[in-house]
């Protein structure tokens, strides 16, 4: 809070934290502009800046619920069957009243629930899938070394083997995809590399 009322502040800031900062300034020193400036960022200031002149002062502020968190889509999706049939089905059922902008936000909030247990039940324990299915893969292979497989045991390691195929590379894609996320939130504090130096 600035003088009793709530901002939010952005940019390059032209007021000074003192007078002398101002010395080889045209306007000359202003008496007043950094009193309240230096009073919002001693109130306020939640991390010390870095040695670079220029760079962001993280400020502190009220934990407050500003907006939905976004909406997020994992790019394997579209590749999985029936996805899009899906999300055309539940985005057509969904009936809400009202003029155009609500009516688009009430669906994509809504949308975004039936995708989240969507994304559960198709996505939920990759590894542990994978894991199970090399398991028994193995089991037949195993089985296949010793005597001969029927056919039906035969099309069974296909089968399996193009499950572990398909589900590798989604946990893959999967991965990938959260670790940009991840790196764009923490930048390069969550990279290898940094991590050995």
């Amino acid at each position: 809070m600035l003088l009793g009322e709530r901002v939010c502040v952005c940019g390059d800031f032209n007021a000074v934290r003192s007078n002398e900062e101002r010395r080889s300034s045209r306007e000359g020193p202003r008496s007043s502009d950094h009193v309240p400036f230096n009073r919002f960022i001693d109130d306020n200031v939640a991390q010390l800046r870095g040695l670079p002149d220029h760079c962001p002062l993280v400020l502190m502020a009220n934990e407050e619920n500003w907006d939905p968190r976004p909406s997020r889509m994992l790019k394997c999706w579209k590749d999985i069957p029936g996805y899009q049939h899906f999300v055309r089905d539940k985005w057509s059922a969904l009936q809400i009243d009202g003029w155009g902008g609500y009516v688009l936000k009430e669906k994509f909030k809504l949308i975004k629930v039936a995708l989240k247990e969507w994304h559960h039940t198709h996505f939920q324990n990759l590894p542990s899938r994978i894991n199970s299915l090399k398991i028994h893969l193995f089991d037949l292979e195993g089985k296949g070394e010793e005597e001969d497989l029927s056919e039906t045991e035969v099309a069974e390691v296909h089968g399996i083997s193009s499950d572990i195929h398909s589900l590798s590379r989604l946990n893959a894609s999967i991965s990938w995809q959260q670790s940009r996320s991840l790196w764009l939130k923490e930048g390069d504090a969550n990279t290898k590399y940094f991590h050995s130096v």
